[in-house]
Order: C-alpha cells, then sequence, then structure tokens
C-alpha cells in the first residue's frame, strides 16, 4: 500500500500490530535490492504484517514526522508505536520483523 500523508499511516498505524513502512524517493535507483528483501518478506510475513511504501519527496512534513533524512529507510512499528528506523540498503527485513 502506498502512504500519501499522515491520514493514511495513522489508518495503517492503527489497523495492524505489525507495520513496515518502507521510505524511499522516486530518485533512488540503488534500492532495489531492498525491494526485493521486502518482496520476500511480504510473501513469508503478510498475514501478520501491514507493509507500506512512502516517497518522501511527495511529503516531506510525514517524512520528518517519521525522522527520515536518508533513503532507503525501513520504519518499523509494532502496536502503534514506532519501534525502530533503519537506514541503508543492507538489511535483513524479516529478521528485523522477527525482533521486534
Amino acid at each position: 500500500m502506498t502512504i500519501t500523508n499522515a491520514e493514511d499511516l495513522r489508518y495503517q498505524i492503527g489497523r495492524c500490530q505489525y507495520v513496515v513502512v518502507h521510505c524511499d524517493a522516486a530518485w533512488n535507483r540503488h534500492a532495489e535490492p531492498m525491494r526485493k528483501q521486502i518482496d520476500e518478506a511480504k510473501r513469508r510475513l503478510e498475514s501478520d504484517v501491514s507493509f507500506c511504501e512512502i516517497d518522501i519527496d511527495l511529503d516531506h512534513e510525514l517524512a520528518r514526522s517519521l525522522e527520515v533524512k536518508n533513503v532507503p529507510a525501513l520504519t518499523y512499528f509494532k502496536d502503534g508505536r514506532l519501534i525502530k528506523t533503519v537506514v541503508g540498503l543492507k538489511q535483513d527485513v524479516a529478521g528485523c520483523i522477527a525482533g521486534l
């Protein structure tokens, strides 16, 4: 699901126990390895985790509220609270979710 504003994000966070938000930008062509990891995690965990995407260039205030300054970044929410933000391509998405 693509998040376009803070209201969309609040809705997603409120309806699911676990939410992973992929923060990126259209100009970032180096994030393909992360997208592949996210797709794999979605296949394995989609029944338990809501996966969302945000283009930080479309809503700078939303990016600031998530404290995302660099992309790609993943923000992990549990029970409506931001648990952690991880920046960079070398992430174990499924492992980070399991650690929540």
